[in-house]
């Protein structure tokens, strides 16, 4: 699997055609897993010549790949045709040096503008098809490619994030989607999982309860996966100063009928942390009782 600075790297090698090409193959893609020549050629409206080039370049550069049935894109076309697109609209000058390499995504530095930025790109199917189905709800048993998958996920943390923002909460802010990848602001901080000193502990877990009270009561939502591996903390001279809660595309509305169970699952992962790590320990009762905004500070 291509990494999303490699693929910047093709970008300049591919010209209107190439990536016309590979935008029908991404349009074709959610009803078939490898795409006709025939779909192709009336799908892009290019000359049949013309795609035959393309689709040679492309497979010669490992963008897509042939079989028997048609051609199929793979994920450094995909990157490539979303890094096109970002460029394209002006928001993204370049990619650099990577953030954070996960198991559902890939999170790289960026310039927008200018300005850094965090660029994240889903790779979904590094972990398997039942353990997504069953975090990612919306996934039908149809759904056999990952890119997919990937298209899918980065559109629902892009509203997210984007009614999150809107409301000044503590997480990211998107500033435009492309495919499977999201240009966003780029928070200063490092993963709550990495923190070993930090002066009041105590006065971090009660910011980050906060942080997760404020998206439930205000923004309505909640993130179903929070750990210490999506809370992203600013320290100097090892002392808070934010907290950022990232990572938004499993969350579901306050009103799901899981809701409460899932914020529950939330409350108690934070909480577990802090009294493992920093020997922290609050009533899961009353953390509960919290978030949710039936109760205040003690």
């Amino acid at each position: 699997m291509s990494t999303l600075r490699e693929a910047a790297e093709f970008t300049g090698l591919l010209n209107p055609d190439d990536y016309a090409v590979l935008s029908s193959l991404v349009e074709l893609l959610p009803n078939r897993r490898y795409i006709p020549i025939d779909l192709i050629d009336e799908h892009s409206g290019l000359p049949p010549k013309k795609i035959e080039f393309s689709l040679g370049k492309l497979e010669g550069l490992n963008l897509i790949v042939k079989d028997p049935r048609g051609y199929r894109i793979v994920y450094s076309g995909l990157d490539a045709l979303a890094l096109h697109r970002l460029r394209s609209r002006g928001a993204l000058d370049g990619v650099g040096l990577p953030l954070a390499l996960g198991k559902e995504s890939d999170v790289y530095e960026g310039t927008s503008n200018g300005e850094p930025v965090a660029v994240k790109a889903f790779r979904i199917g590094r972990i398997s098809f039942r353990d997504i189905k069953r975090k990612r709800g919306y996934l039908s048993r149809d759904v056999h490619e990952w890119l997919v998958a990937s298209m899918r996920s980065a559109a629902r943390e892009y509203a997210n994030l984007t009614m999150l923002s809107g409301k000044g909460l503590p997480v990211p802010t998107p500033m435009m989607r492309s495919l499977h990848v999201i240009v966003m602001s780029k928070v200063s901080g490092i993963l709550l999982r990495y923190i070993r000193d930090v002066s009041d502990p105590r006065g971090l877990l009660l910011e980050i309860l906060s942080g997760v009270r404020d998206c439930y009561t205000k923004g309505g939502l909640v993130n179903a996966d929070l750990s210490e591996f999506n809370i992203l903390v600013e320290i100097e001279d090892f002392k808070w100063r934010t907290v950022h809660i990232i990572d938004w595309p499993q969350a579901v509305p306050a009103s799901h009928v899981n809701a409460s169970d899932l914020l529950r699952r939330d409350v108690y992962n934070v909480l577990r942390f802090f009294s493992k790590r920093f020997k922290v320990d609050i009533s899961m009762e009353w953390a509960f009782r919290y978030v949710t905004g039936l109760t205040n500070f003690i």
